[in-house]
């Protein structure tokens, strides 16, 4: 659908720059440029991997296609950027359901290590839910303004792939993204 909106609006510009050039009598070789360049700009962003938005129903699903299809042994690298905190890349091996390693940017995580296994990153997508349907009180948005969730997930085993929050007037945003799993042998 957006490849469609970028396409219409180079073909506006192309069409728009094409009338211009007649009237003005303008070299035609400007508008095609401006169009080619439109035409990279909407190649670039159709490329991009668009992460859709997530309601309970599609975390619900995901969550129980991982509870019946996801590996109990593990490992992944969870990679996390947010607004209002140092990015951090984790490590981290599940055995068993259980974490029995993690680290963060190499270094032991102390106290977190519970916090990035795919039981784990499904109970946070669960919260974060909750708080933005009141995105005030949750994430400090102003009033008017809504937060919005985006997820996206494996379609094999269910396990989380990219995460992202946007809060509407706020610098609240953090965007999670699974960069290795590999089950375990």
């Amino acid at each position: 659908m957006q490849q469609i909106a970028w396409f219409a609006l180079g073909l506006a510009v192309l069409v728009a720059g094409t009338l211009w050039a007649r009237r003005r009598r303008r070299a035609r070789r400007y508008v095609l440029a401006g169009a080619l360049a439109i035409g990279a700009v909407a190649a670039v962003l159709a490329r991009r991997d668009p992460v859709p938005e997530l309601d309970a129903a599609r975390l619900t699903a995901a969550h129980a296609h991982w509870e019946a299809r996801g590996p109990r042994d593990y490992d992944l690298t969870v990679d996390v950027h947010a607004d209002r905190l140092d990015d951090a890349r984790y490590d981290v091996s599940v055995r068993n359901g259980s974490v029995v390693r993690a680290t963060r940017d190499g270094a032991p995580a102390a106290g977190a290590e519970e916090s990035w296994s795919v039981a784990a990153l499904f109970a946070m997508f669960e919260r974060e839910l909750e708080l933005a349907r009141q995105p005030q009180a949750g994430f400090g948005a102003p009033a008017g303004y809504r937060a919005y969730v985006f997820a996206a997930f494996d379609r094999d085993n269910g396990r989380p792939l990219r995460y992202r929050r946007v809060v509407g007037g706020a610098s609240n945003g953090v965007e999670i993204r699974v960069v290795h799993f590999q089950a375990a042998p």
